[in-house]
C-alpha cells in the first residue's frame, strides 16, 4: 500500500547516523544519501525518507507514529538499546502487549525530533 515513507528533521547528519544504527538492527540499511535527502529501506529500496525540516517549521506530527516490522523479539529489544545509547526516549519498554494481540512484541521510542517509532513482532493478522 505505501510506497515511501519521510520524515523532517532538525539535523539532517545527526537523524541519518541515528538510524544508521537503530535501522541497521532490523536489516534496513541506508540506500541514498547527499546533503539534501537520506533513504533506507532493504536491499536497494528507498523506502524511509529523512529530510531537513524548514527552518522554524514543526517537524513533528501530533499522534502520528510509525511502525517498523522487526524479524524478532532479540532484533526489538536491539533496536530499543540502539535508540537509547544514542539519546532517544523510551516510551514504552520492549515487551509483551496481550491488549494488541496475543502474540504482539514491541516497544516504542522518541528518535532526537520527537518523532515516535514503534518496532515490533507481531502476527500476519495485524498487517
Amino acid at each position: 500500500m505505501l510506497n515511501h515513507l519521510s520524515f523532517g528533521v532538525a539535523d539532517l547528519a545527526r537523524a541519518s547516523r541515528f538510524y544508521d544504527s537503530v535501522l541497521g538492527t532490523l536489516g534496513y540499511s541506508r540506500t541514498h544519501s547527499n546533503e539534501r535527502e537520506t533513504a533506507y529501506g532493504p536491499g536497494q529500496d528507498m523506502t524511509f525518507w529523512l529530510y531537513p525540516a524548514e527552518s522554524g517549521k514543526t517537524v513533528v506530527g501530533s499522534r502520528m507514529h510509525l511502525a517498523f516490522d522487526a524479524p524478532s523479539r532479540a532484533a526489538v529489544e536491539a533496536f530499543v538499546a540502539a535508540a537509547v545509547a544514542l539519546g532517544a526516549s523510551v516510551v514504552r519498554p520492549a515487551g509483551e502487549r496481550r491488549d494488541i494481540s496475543a502474540d504482539y512484541f514491541g516497544a516504542i521510542i522518541d528518535d532526537l525530533d520527537g518523532h515516535r517509532i514503534e518496532v515490533v513482532v507481531a502476527p500476519a493478522t495485524m498487517h
